[in-house]
C-alpha cells in the first residue's frame, strides 16, 4: 500500500547530490512547499539548490487531493481561539490570495494539470451535524469568507441536510502541478537533486550520504522539520494520519464535499469515480486501526455499489493553533528557516509559505509574517500548547513500558505498527518507518533497527 498514487507521475528524473556544491539558498524537501519556493526564488535570480530524500512529491503531496480552497473548516476556529479575530481574518484573506496564486501557476505550467473551477461545500450528512454547519458559517462570515447557506445539497452523491457553499474554488492534479513547477525551476537554473537523504544539518551546510551543499540560507520543507528535537517547537506541531480511498462506480458529481464533524469524510470527483479521505487521528495512536476500519464501513455505506481500486495513507503536520510555522527557526538567526504545519491543506498552504519565505529571503517588509513565525508569542499560547504537550509526555511515558517494540531513532520512543499502511509509527512526534526500518516520515533522519522477532510481532 506504500507509495501508491491516484494520479500519474511525470517521467522526469533528477540526479543524486554528489560532491560539494555552493549556492545562495539550499532547500531541503521536494514537496509542494519546497518546489514552490524553489520556483519563486529562481525567478528572482537567486542561485538555488533543492535536495529530496527520494523522489519529488513522494510524501504528503502524493496523497494531496488537489482541492485549492479557502474552506479550511475547523482550522479557522483554532486560529480564532488562539490568536484572535485579526489573525483569523488575515489568514482567510491570505488563503484566498493563495488560490489566485496557485491557479496562475497552474495555468502557466505548460503541461495539463487538470485545473478546473469548482464549488466546495461543508455538508451535514446527518441531522445532528446541522448546528455545527450553522456555527461554522457564522464564524466564516465574521472573518470575511463569501460563504452562502443552502439546504439543497447540489450534486452531493450522498444525502445532505444542509451545507455551506464556497464558490469559485479550484481543483487540480497536485503531482502534475508540482513537477511542472520543478521543471520550470530547473530550466531557470535551480539545481534539483533526488535520492539524496539528508543525514545532518550544520550551520550553512546540508550534508547528504554522498555530498553536501554549502549555502547562505537553508530552508527545511520536510513536513515535520528534519532532526528537530526542540520541545518548544515540537509542542506546537502534531502529525496526523489520513487514509485515502479510490472508488469506481460512484454517482457522478462535480463539487468537493467536506463532512462537518471531527474526523469526517471528504470527497472529490475523479474520472470514473471519487476520491475519499478520512483523518484517522494522531500518528502512532491506538485508535488508527479502528478508525481505518470505520472508514471502510463509512464508504461502503455511502456507496454500496462502488468498487475500491486503491487505498493508502498519508501524514499531515498540523499546527496546534491553526497557523502554519513559516520563518526563521531561531529568533536571532535567519540562516535556517522552516515551513510546516499546513494542517492538511498543502496546496494553498505551500503557496502562502513560499511567498512569505521568498519575501523574507529577499529582505522585503511583511508585517503579516509575525503571525506565522515558529517562535511567535500570543496571550493564549500556553493554554493552546498544554494539551498537546501533555499528550506527548503521556505517549513517551506509555511507550517506555513497551520494551518489546522497536525504538524510533528521533528521541527513542517505542513505536506501533499500522497494518493498513504496512509501517511503524511513533506516537510521540510522528516519525514513520517501513517494515524494514527505512524512514518514511520525519523528524527522524536515521533508519530504525527492527529485529525479525519484532517484524513477526506486528
Amino acid at each position: 500500500m506504500e507509495e501508491k498514487h491516484w494520479q500519474e507521475i511525470p517521467d522526469t528524473s533528477y540526479p543524486a547530490l554528489r560532491g560539494q556544491r555552493k549556492c545562495d539558498v539550499a532547500i531541503v524537501g521536494g514537496g509542494l512547499a519546497g518546489v514552490t519556493l524553489a520556483w519563486m526564488l529562481t525567478r528572482q535570480g537567486m542561485d538555488v539548490a533543492l535536495v529530496e530524500a527520494k523522489t519529488l512529491g513522494c510524501g504528503a503531496a502524493s496523497g494531496c487531493t488537489g482541492k485549492v480552497t479557502a474552506q479550511l473548516e475547523e482550522i479557522y476556529t483554532r486560529v480564532l481561539h488562539a490568536q484572535g479575530h485579526e489573525a483569523a481574518q488575515l489568514f482567510s484573506e491570505m488563503q484566498r490570495d493563495a488560490i489566485k496564486g496557485v491557479v496562475a501557476l497552474a495555468k502557466g505550467a505548460g503541461i495539463p494539470t487538470g485545473l478546473s473551477v469548482q464549488t466546495v461545500r461543508v455538508s451535514a450528512l446527518a441531522p445532528d451535524q446541522v448546528p455545527g454547519v450553522e456555527d461554522l458559517m457564522q464564524l466564516e462570515q465574521r472573518i470575511g469568507l463569501p460563504v452562502a447557506w443552502e439546504t439543497d445539497h447540489g450534486d452531493c452523491p450522498v444525502p445532505s441536510y444542509a451545507a455551506i457553499r464556497l464558490e469559485r474554488q479550484a481543483l487540480l492534479e497536485p503531482l502534475a502541478y508540482l513537477h511542472a513547477l520543478a521543471a520550470q525551476a530547473a530550466e531557470g537554473g535551480c539545481a534539483i537533486f533526488t535520492d539524496s537523504p539528508v543525514t545532518e544539518l550544520q550551520p550553512q551546510q546540508v550534508i547528504t550520504r554522498s555530498g553536501s551543499l554549502r549555502a547562505q540560507l537553508i530552508v527545511v520543507c520536510t513536513g515535520m522539520p528534519l532532526h528537530l528535537r526542540r520541545i518548544s517547537l515540537l509542542s506546537m506541531l502534531e502529525q496526523r494520519t489520513a487514509m485515502l480511498a479510490i472508488l469506481e462506480g460512484t454517482p457522478t458529481f462535480t463539487g468537493s464535499y467536506l463532512e462537518c464533524r471531527t474526523q469526517g469524510v471528504t470527497m472529490r470527483p475523479i474520472p470514473g469515480g471519487a476520491l475519499l479521505v478520512k483523518d484517522l487521528g494522531i500518528t502512532g495512536s491506538k485508535c488508527l486501526r479502528a478508525q481505518a476500519d470505520t472508514f471502510t464501513r463509512e464508504w461502503r455505506h455511502f456507496f454500496p455499489d462502488a468498487r475500491l481500486t486503491g487505498s493508502w495513507v498519508r501524514q499531515d503536520v498540523y499546527s496546534r493553533d491553526g497557523m502554519p510555522l513559516v520563518g526563521p527557526l531561531e529568533k536571532r538567526d535567519n540562516h535556517l528557516l522552516i515551513a510546516t504545519g499546513f494542517s492538511g491543506w498543502g496546496l494553498t498552504g505551500s503557496y502562502l509559505a513560499a511567498r512569505l519565505l521568498c519575501r523574507n529571503i529577499l529582505g522585503r517588509s511583511q508585517p503579516e509574517g509575525r503571525f506565522f513565525l515558529p517562535h511567535r508569542h500570543y496571550a493564549r499560547k500556553f493554554a493552546v500548547l498544554l494539551p498537546g504537550a501533555l499528550r506527548e509526555a503521556g505517549a513517551m511515558a506509555a511507550m517506555a513500558l513497551h520494551r518489546d517494540m522497536p525504538q524510533c531513532t528521533h528521541m527513542g520512543c517505542r513505536m506501533r505498527y499500522l497494518p493498513q499502511a504496512q509501517r511503524w509509527e511513533c506516537p510521540c512526534h510522528g516519525s514513520a518507518f517501513s517494515i524494514l526500518g527505512e524512514v518514511r516520515a520525519s523528524p527522524a533522519g536515521k533508519p530504525a533497527r527492527i529485529s525479525p522477532r519484532q517484524r513477526r510481532m506486528r
